[in-house]
């Protein structure tokens, strides 16, 4: 069971899609209608559900298929079979390895759906709803979809795609892809053999109404499939004498709670709550630590913050640390090690430029006594 904003009781259905069949069971419904089996006339090759943010009375369910169309469907209780609310066409009929359909990735937020092809080509299209929240809205409401807007990249084969919880900023979706343009140009095959695989963001403006590409970083070959986490990707726990804390990283923020009778948000914690962590940790005798993208943190217990930043436009990658030591790598490959003096404080002690990026560090455990 979920609730709506009306804290009204839905029942949970799960619809199953075959090759040309859209099936859904009602097992627990001992005086609904009978299980839909809906032939369609079009091979499925992926369909999700689309639960609108702003209206949790009602699901819809959204088919990609072999049809060069991407299709809308809302199940009719009165009739028990699936409407065809929306179909756009964007493409040829037949599975073709350019045409969009092989995958489908939903907002979490239900704003907008990304429906690509194997190869080449990203379409986003938006969806929006009447924004009158009446008694009769269930019934009265029309999803409307927008025109297709571009996210193509040519020589580009694509693996997975999955919309990426980001709350209410701008849609973002990410995609497993390979480049191979340059070894469509290398007969020798080494440039094959040395293709990578990213993962990319896309994100949708929704001001300007505009797809773009936000960043790219590399993955392990062996990569092939995104699956959407709501929520805070990292949680990191710090125990002082008194205090203890839980730090949840989000992609684009950071939230401190403290822990006692109840958790509450802290909101003079010293950590800056803007930027996703990659590490947050005790360090020397009294003192807490933050490492973001963009640089350090070190909380004194006084309250003093001070502030590492990075150089120029690099930002932190990785990060190893103990008690008493920091070691970050930045991108472009330079490391630099950090140590905590006499004094409490967090100094830059060396760096080192490498030949390549920095795939993974680590720092050994200061031993007990030292």
């Amino acid at each position: 069971m979920k609730h709506n904003r009306h804290n009204e009781h839905i029942k949970l259905e799960l619809a199953y899609r075959f090759s040309r069949r859209l099936y859904l069971p009602r097992p627990l419904e001992r005086r609904a209608p009978d299980s839909i089996r809906q032939r369609i006339f079009k091979v499925f090759l992926v369909v999700l559900t689309l639960v609108l943010a702003v209206l949790a009375i009602k699901d819809y369910i959204v088919v990609g298929s072999d049809s060069g169309r991407i299709v809308i469907l809302d199940y009719n209780k009165e009739k028990n079979v699936f409407d065809q609310i929306h179909q756009e066409t964007f493409g040829k009929y037949g599975s073709r390895r350019i045409v969009p359909g092989q995958y489908l990735a939903i907002d979490p937020k239900g704003r907008a759906v990304m429906i690509a092809a194997c190869e080449k080509q990203k379409l986003v299209y938006t969806f929006s709803t009447p924004r009158s929240f009446g008694s009769s809205f269930a019934t009265s409401a029309r999803l409307t979809i927008s025109s297709p807007l571009e996210a193509h990249k040519s020589h580009t084969i694509t693996y997975s795609i999955a919309g990426v919880d980001c709350g209410f900023d701008n849609p973002i979706f990410a995609a497993i892809e390979l480049d191979y343009s340059e070894a469509d140009q290398d007969s020798t095959g080494q440039a094959a053999n040395e293709a990578q695989k990213v993962l990319t963001f896309y994100e949708l403006d929704l001001g300007l109404n505009h797809v773009s590409r936000k960043w790219s970083e590399q993955v392990d070959n062996e990569a092939n499939m995104l699956v959407t986490v709501p929520g805070g990707e990292r949680i990191c726990r710090l125990n002082d004498e008194c205090d203890a804390f839980i730090v949840v990283s989000f992609a684009n923020a950071t939230l401190v709670l403290s822990i006692g009778e109840t958790v509450e948000e802290v909101s003079d914690s010293g950590f800056l709550d803007t930027t996703p962590s990659l590490a947050v940790s005790l360090i020397g005798d009294d003192s807490l630590m933050q490492v973001h993208p963009s640089g350090i943190r070190h909380i004194r217990e006084d309250g003093r913050v001070n502030v590492w930043r990075t150089p120029g436009k690099r930002t932190i990658v990785k990060v190893g640390y103990n008690r008493l030591q920091v070691v970050v790598a930045l991108s472009g490959g330079e490391i630099i090690y950090f140590e905590v003096d006499m004094t409490g404080q967090l100094m830059e002690v060396e760096k080192n430029e490498m030949s390549g990026d920095v795939a993974c560090l680590d720092i050994a455990r200061i031993p007990e006594g030292r």
